[in-house]
């Protein structure tokens, strides 16, 4: 995956978000399968030069209960154990290591790659991480279930997506791991946020190789539609008086990727959004691009 400019394939403006975005990637890997694919796909993202920190964070509860990813607990909070709160941390630190050894097993790319364990809540844990790093993305596992139930259970992926100061990705299962991501679908309205979007998606997709489907959706589509002029790159146009999150979503059925952009909503503000919506209801991995 190169740090290509995009050539013709720039949309105004978004040279930026194109070239070299995503040089430092942060990615949780939580002994769950989404969040080893998370792995691989920070893997294909991340520019040949750039860096990849695979993190696992240890949090007191867990080490506790000694759950650890989709294995069952080794104890119950309420029997005795002889084993002091740092020898359970350190359990459960060895198991967290185990995970990122398993995750490194499964990025391919020439970017640098380096593990970390740290302790704390797990949202917490990552975005600090991300920050420390100055990281352009940060990638994680589609756990969880809808996106109230999600957000009110404080459940990591929705944290994460809510607060994030960079791009996040939200991984699911592709069709062909290996090429990830050979279908992609962009969300365009005219917006700067989904110009770079659309720039972003351009850059995917001639470094994969695969194909490109734009859609715009909604009634008036007259902003969405000039900003694809001047943009060559290979692609399908889909336009869909359908309210964009639904169009999106269904665009992304056949998909490994969809890809919107955000408009810097963070925390309780960010509920309702396009990206957040997607992001939750899409059958394929989302990309959120947010600005630099």
């Amino acid at each position: 995956m190169g740090s290509q400019e995009v050539g013709t394939a720039e949309a105004p403006g978004t040279e930026a978000a194109a070239a070299g975005r995503f040089a430092r990637v942060v990615c949780g890997v939580d002994g769950r399968r989404l969040g080893f694919e998370a792995a691989r796909q920070a893997g294909r993202l991340a520019s040949p030069a750039g860096l990849l920190t695979l993190v696992s964070v240890v949090e007191i509860f867990d080490a506790l209960s000694g759950s650890w990813g989709d294995e069952p607990p080794r104890r119950r909070l309420h029997t005795s154990d002889d084993r002091t709160l740092e020898d359970l941390v350190s359990d459960l630190g060895e198991r967290a290591h185990a995970s990122l050894a398993w995750g490194e097993a499964q990025v391919t790319g020439p970017a640098r790659l380096l593990s970390r364990v740290v302790e704390g809540e797990v949202h917490q844990g990552l975005l600090t991480v991300a920050r420390d790093e100055d990281a352009d993305l940060v990638a994680v596992g589609a756990h969880g279930g809808s996106r109230f139930a999600s957000a009110t259970l404080a459940e990591t992926t929705a944290m994460v997506l809510h607060d994030a100061q960079c791009s996040v990705l939200v991984a699911r299962h592709g069709f062909d791991p290996g090429h990830f991501p050979t279908r992609i679908v962009v969300g365009v309205d005219g917006s700067s946020e989904s110009r770079a979007a659309l720039a972003v998606a351009a850059s995917l997709r001639e470094r994969a190789g695969g194909a490109l489907t734009v859609v715009t959706a909604g009634r008036d589509q007259q902003e969405a539609v000039a900003a694809l002029d001047g943009f060559d790159a290979p692609h399908d146009h889909v336009a869909t008086p359908d309210r964009p999150v639904d169009a999106l979503v269904t665009a992304a059925r056949t998909a490994d990727l969809a890809i919107v952009g955000s408009r810097g909503l963070h925390g309780a503000s960010a509920l309702g959004s396009v990206s957040e919506r997607l992001a939750f209801r899409a059958l394929s991995s989302v990309l959120v691009v947010r600005p630099e």
